[in-house]
């Protein structure tokens, strides 16, 4: 079976759609929205949009170089890749017997990065809405933070790593929120099936710790940690906040957590700001560790790329673990 770049990036993107937290429909609203805005730019503001992303709702994600029709055979993936990761790979195929035909990571760079605002506008008062906060609450919660997340990202000199890889003419491309949206997606469907047994914060560490990521990452001194309360805490209600579309959400919605009966919130990076907002409303905060998590998210997409008889090899943050055996 011969499978290409584009085969890969769009098993990525399928994998999303099907574990985003607005669901099909809206994802597809979205999609035509989109179209419709860009009917109505002039001719000069078309030339500067990017049409892939009338394709796929993922704008942190794309392939970065390569032709889409080059065959791949072997993979390296990693969560930041920056150049030296990439000399590593050219040198790696000066004496491979089989070489490295293709570079996946998952934090996004160049033009991806620019987009990932415009995610957290898009998704994240989806995380907030499924817990019981009205929409229309969430949409205006997370506005402030989309605009801090915009100007954060702005200044960062965005496309340092993207001429390199191209001197060195190693294919790579990269998969962000598709991923999280997974891990997001597989989290809560493991909370939801477990929930008559977690009633303490401990329980739900000793719950994560069954996960291969989680339990590699915690002999690295990391892994899933309580960051609020104590191990004999009452969990109550739990939920999968701060895992998907690329940052935290905006600390006003700690509050509305609250007042929708939510004890326990799952996140898997947190400011001190963060946090201490969300100690003010005395909630549960457990971190699922943000390597790890990171990791299970690509790993649960990277299991239906392996089914391909692609061969897979990690760095640069990134372990293996494979759910197919």
């Amino acid at each position: 079976m011969k499978i290409s770049v584009e085969n890969i990036f769009q098993i990525a993107i399928d994998m999303g759609l099907k574990n985003d937290p607005r669901g099909k429909k809206e994802v597809l609203r979205y999609l035509e929205d989109c179209k419709e805005e860009y009917k109505t730019l002039s001719k000069n503001e078309k030339k500067y949009y990017n049409t892939e992303y009338l394709n796929h709702p993922y704008h942190d994600s794309m392939i970065y170089h390569g032709k889409p029709n080059t065959q791949v055979k072997k993979i390296i993936v990693g969560i930041d890749v920056e150049w030296p990761e990439i000399l590593l790979v050219h040198e790696y195929n000066k004496t491979a017997e089989k070489p490295i035909d293709l570079i996946v990571w998952h934090h996004p760079e160049s033009t991806a990065l620019i987009w990932i605002a415009k995610l957290q506008k898009d998704i994240a008062p989806f995380v907030g809405a499924n817990t019981g906060i009205p929409l229309s609450l969430t949409e205006k919660i997370e506005a402030p933070r989309v605009w801090e997340v915009e100007k954060r990202f702005s200044p960062l000199n965005h496309h340092r790593v993207i001429p390199f890889a191209k001197m060195l003419n190693i294919p790579y491309l990269g998969f962000h929120t598709p991923a999280d949206n997974c891990v997001h997606t597989y989290l809560e469907k493991l909370i939801q099936k477990n929930k008559n047994k977690l009633i303490y914060l401990q329980d739900i560490i000793d719950l994560l710790l069954k996960e291969p990521e989680m339990s590699y990452s915690k002999t690295l001194w990391s892994g899933p940690a309580i960051w609020n309360w104590e191990k004999k805490s009452r969990a109550w209600k739990i939920v999968v906040t701060g895992i998907t579309w690329g940052t935290e959400s905006s600390k006003d919605i700690y509050k509305e957590y609250a007042l929708a009966w939510v004890g326990t919130i799952l996140e898997m990076h947190m400011s001190a700001e963060h946090l201490a907002e969300a100690k003010k409303y005395k909630l549960n905060v457990i971190m699922t560790d943000h390597m790890a998590s990171d990791s299970l998210g690509m790993n649960l997409i990277l299991d239906e790329i392996e089914k391909l008889w692609v061969e897979i090899l990690d760095f640069s943050g990134f372990t293996r673990f494979s759910r197919n055996t």
